[in-house]
C-alpha cells in the first residue's frame, strides 16, 4: 500500500482568546472600555475583529488589545499576537507576534503556547527551535489542548525536537483526535494503516480516516476507502458503525 503522509503542525487559524465574561451590549462593553476594564477592552477588541454590533475595525481592536494587553491580561496579550502574527490592523510581524505569545504563555494560557511552539517550529519570529518547539507544545497539551496534542504527536513522529517515538506520537494524536480536531484523526488513522506506534489495525484506520472525512480533511475519504479493500465485510460493518456512534470526548 502506498505511504502516506502525516499532517502537519497546524496553529495557523486567526481564532481569537474570548475573556472569561461577555456583556451583550455593545454600549456597555465601550463604556467599561472607556474606563479601563481589561474584560470589556478585549471583548469589545473581539467585537470589531468579528464585526459584532458594529463594522469590522481591526486598527480599533488592537488599541483595545494593546490597552488590555498592557495591563496584564492574557486573553489580550494572544489576540494581540495574533494581529501582528497575521497583519490584521498593524504590519505583519512574527517577531511581535512572539513577545505577545509568551507573554501570555508565560501566564499558562495553552493557545498562546501551542502558537509560540509553532512559531519555533516554523522559524518564525523567533529562530528556528524543533526542542523550544517540543516544549511548547507539551505544555499546552498538557491542559488538553488538542492543536497541541496534534502538533506534539507529529514532533514524536518526525523526531523534531525529540527523539523519535512513534508510540508517543500515536499517544498523542489520539488525545487530539479523542476531541474530534481532524488533522489528528487522520493522522492517527495513518498510525493504525502502517502500523506506527501502534498495531496494524485496518479496521481502527478506516474509523479515523472516516471520521477525518466527515469534517473535510482533504485525502481522508480516498484512503478510507482504499483501506476498505483490505478488510472483511465484518470489519468494514463494525468500523462505519463505530463511526457512525462516536462523539468527541
Amino acid at each position: 500500500m502506498k505511504i502516506r503522509s502525516l499532517l502537519p503542525a497546524t496553529v495557523v487559524c486567526a481564532c481569537f482568546s474570548v475573556g472569561f465574561a461577555q456583556s451583550k451590549s455593545l454600549t456597555r462593553l465601550k463604556n467599561s472600555s472607556d474606563h479601563g476594564n481589561v474584560l470589556s477592552e478585549t471583548n469589545l477588541g473581539i467585537d470589531y475583529v468579528e464585526g459584532v454590533g458594529a463594522p469590522k475595525d481591526y486598527a480599533k481592536a488592537v488599541v483595545l488589545f494593546k490597552k488590555a494587553a498592557a495591563q496584564g491580561y492574557a486573553a489580550a496579550e494572544i489576540n494581540l499576537g495574533i494581529m501582528y502574527n497575521f497583519g490584521r490592523g498593524v504590519p505583519q510581524d512574527y517577531a511581535k507576534a512572539a513577545y505577545w505569545y509568551r507573554k501570555a504563555a508565560d501566564q499558562g494560557n495553552a493557545a498562546a503556547e501551542g502558537r509560540l511552539g509553532y512559531l519555533y517550529q516554523q522559524g518564525q519570529g523567533v529562530p528556528q527551535d524543533y526542542a523550544k518547539a517540543a516544549y511548547w507544545y507539551r505544555k499546552a497539551a498538557d491542559q488538553g489542548n488538542a492543536v497541541a496534542e496534534n502538533d506534539l504527536g507529529y514532533m514524536y513522529n518526525l523526531g523534531q525536537g525529540v527523539p523519535q517515538d512513534y508510540a508517543k506520537g500515536a499517544y498523542w494524536d489520539r488525545k487530539a483526535a479523542d476531541q474530534g480536531y481532524a488533522e489528528a484523526e487522520f493522522n492517527l488513522g495513518y498510525m493504525y494503516e502502517q502500523g506506527l506506534g501502534v498495531p496494524q489495525n485496518y479496521e481502527d484506520a478506516y474509523f479515523w480516516f472516516d471520521l477525518a472525512a466527515a469534517q473535510g480533511i482533504k485525502g481522508a475519504a480516498s484512503v478510507r476507502d482504499a483501506v476498505a479493500h483490505m478488510m472483511t465485510s465484518a470489519e468494514l460493518a463494525d468500523a462505519q458503525r463505530r463511526a457512525s456512534a462516536w462523539k468527541p470526548q
